[in-house]
Order: structure tokens, then sequence, then C-alpha cells
């Protein structure tokens, strides 16, 4: 009998210039930034059109081209939106294209929708991906104890393992009717996490291959460096258009996507013995198998697209990238104006450097660093 397993890939190469098929115009209904703004920037999104019947139209439009990142929660996605942007940002620049940013999309959590994007290298799919239990705790941290002052323990912790923990990553993409359908129950009870049913088995193998074929690259958070020049060397891109700074550093206040001003996180330093023994459990290790399973398929593409590139090549390309790196974060650190201020207070859009809500903060100083190391 076949037995059902994950295939890992190397990911495919954009050569210029079939890179510049991805610089679509963004349109006059999808943008558009405070009024105050000399650079265009921070893009506001969306705005709806004049016609309310072109409104579904110009919305799907918006997950069918360009950049198109899907978002998913305390992965790393704000700075990795702020990546995709510069991206989309420069090459408009260079291909000297009369509107600012090429089209995309950044949303958290509807992967699915993703795959009716437009093909033929319309369109350049990403994602990004972290170890599952780090995730989950970051989640924790970050939205139940910091904004809603649930403490972590075993207890509270557990009540999220069926609607936020459990296979994460795939039901992500089964998005359906406007909401997330829990795969788990296609083929078992839902309470009975320790089925070994084949069948079961063989549709969650399906679902990970599905999404290892549906993307043209998958980073990996505890990879971020690494994945940032793997995917620049993909799109034959400039070395520079990667750089970044972490839009959301442990500790800090994050405004987020929400109009409710800032929220000062607690990182998640000192996890309690007893979450940390529930964590090591074989039952969490139910859980999280199906995710855990792809996040080492997406370890595993990445290292075969490395060795397919070149690893010298790409080890190479790594040192002048870190050394960037470090320039960038010493000097555009203290030039960033983040959506919160370091005491809390929520800034308008316009008084920020981002090119969106707290992606790419501070990004006229990458490009500065980027054209005086060469590496545009």
């Amino acid at each position: 009998a076949n037995v059902a397993r994950v295939i890992p890939r190397a990911w495919p190469s954009w050569p210029t210039p079939a890179n510049q098929s991805l610089c679509h115009d963004p349109g006059p209904f999808k943008f558009q930034s405070p009024k105050n703004s000399t650079t265009g920037f921070p893009l506001l999104i969306p705005m709806p059109p004049p016609n309310p019947t072109g409104k579904q139209h110009v919305m799907m439009d918006m997950f069918r081209r360009g950049f198109l990142f899907t978002k998913p929660t305390k992965v790393g996605g704000s700075t990795a939106t702020g990546i995709s942007l510069r991206m989309a940002k420069n090459m408009a620049e260079r291909l000297k294209k009369d509107f600012a940013v090429c089209d995309g999309n950044y949303p958290h959590g509807i992967g699915a929708l993703f795959q009716q994007r437009a093909r033929n290298k319309k369109s350049f799919l990403w994602s990004l991906v972290r170890e599952p239990t780090k995730r989950c705790i970051s989640w924790f941290y970050h939205f139940q104890y910091s904004r809603q002052g649930l403490e972590p323990t075993r207890s509270n912790f557990v009540r999220f393992e069926m609607s936020d923990f459990q296979d994460y990553y795939i039901r992500l993409h089964t998005f359906q009717r406007g909401k997330l359908r829990n795969v788990t129950t296609m083929h078992r009870n839902t309470n009975n996490i320790s089925s070994n049913n084949s069948n079961y088995t063989a549709a969650m193998t399906q679902f990970i291959n599905n999404i290892l074929n549906e993307y043209d690259f998958i980073a990996v958070t505890e990879r971020f460096d690494e994945s940032m020049v793997v995917m620049q060397m993909l799109l034959d891109v400039p070395l520079g258009d990667a750089l970044y700074l972490k839009a959301k550093s442990n500790g800090g206040y994050d405004g987020g996507g929400s109009q409710q001003g800032c929220t000062l996180i607690q990182p998640a330093l000192n996890v309690p013995q007893e979450l940390q023994d529930y964590l090591q459990s074989d039952h969490w290790k139910e859980v999280i198998q199906w995710d855990l399973k792809l996040y080492q398929a997406v370890n595993q593409s990445l290292d075969m697209t490395i060795d397919r590139l070149g690893r010298s090549k790409f080890e190479e390309q790594l040192q002048r990238f870190q050394m960037a790196q470090t320039i960038v974060e010493e000097r555009c650190g203290p030039k960033a104006i983040w959506p919160c201020s370091a005491n809390g207070t929520k800034r308008h859009p316009a008084d920020t450097n981002c090119l969106f809500r707290d992606a790419a903060c501070g990004y006229q100083c990458m490009d500065e660093v980027a054209r005086e190391l060469n590496l545009v």
C-alpha cells in the first residue's frame, strides 16, 4: 500500500525579466494615503470604488496579483510584510512606473483565497512558518495575557487548544463561508485527538502537500535571514530589498491594526512550570503534529533550495546581507517612527515613517544603507 508522505520541494526561481510581470498598478481604490503625506506612504487599505457593483471585483484583484503574503499570527508577519512591501515599492521605482508600489496583499488568515490568484507569473505567493509551540506561546502572551489579562496557566492555555492551536497552519488554508473550517472534523471526532485513522492521515498529508505546492516560497521564522536571502535570490531582486527592522521586538508597545491605541506586550520570558510540562506532554505533541510536519517540510524545502541555488553562493550573499543588517539596526533603528511611541502613545499613520501600519518603518533609511553598500 502507498503510505501517504509529505514531500518537500526546492522553491522555483523567478529570473529577470519574469519577475517584472509581478508589478501591476494597484489602482485608484486600493490605497489612500494621508493628505499631509508627501511620500504617498503609509498606505491605508482598502478604499471601496465609487461603483458599488465593482467592489467585489476590485477586492478579488487584491488577492490575485502581485506580491501576495499570507500572514499567520505571531510568526514575524509584520516584519515580513515590510519586506514584501519594500520589494514592491523598489520594483515600481526601478521599472519607472507611474505608481508608487506594485500591487500586492498582506492579510491575516485567508490563505485559501489565494488559490484564486493569477497564474502565469503574475503573482508571487509566499508565507512564513514558525515552530508551532513557540507560535502558540507567543500568541497566548500577546493576545490573551497582554491584551486580556488572562494569566498563562495550563487551564487558561488549554481553552484555546481547539480554536486557535490545533492544526492552525492547515486550517488557515481551508477558509469557508467567512470562517476557518476545522479540518479535523472531516475524518474524526475532535475529542478523540489521538485517532490513527488512515483516511485522516492521508487527508492531512495531502493538505500539507497542497500547501507546499501552492506557494512560490515559504520562509522559516527561526531562519529568517537565511529565508530572506533565499527569497531575494529566487526573485532575482537586489539584496538591499530584503533589509528589515523587526516590527515587534520582544516586549514593547503594539498598536497592531487596531484603532484602540497601544498595548504593552509582555514577553514570554517566564513560562510557568505547569505550562512547560503540558507543552512537553504527548497530548500536546498530538495537538501540533500536523503543523510540525509542515514546519519540518518547509525547513527541508529551504535546504533543498539553498542546495539548488548553490550553497557557497548563498553563504556569500548571507554574509553580505548580515553585515548590511548590522548597519541597518544601528543606524535605522533609532530613526524608525513606529505607530506606537516608546511610552505607548498611538501616532497618526501620517506621523510614522512606515509603508503600512507597523511594516517597513524606517524604509527611507534602509534604502539609503542599501545604496551606500551598493546593494541596489
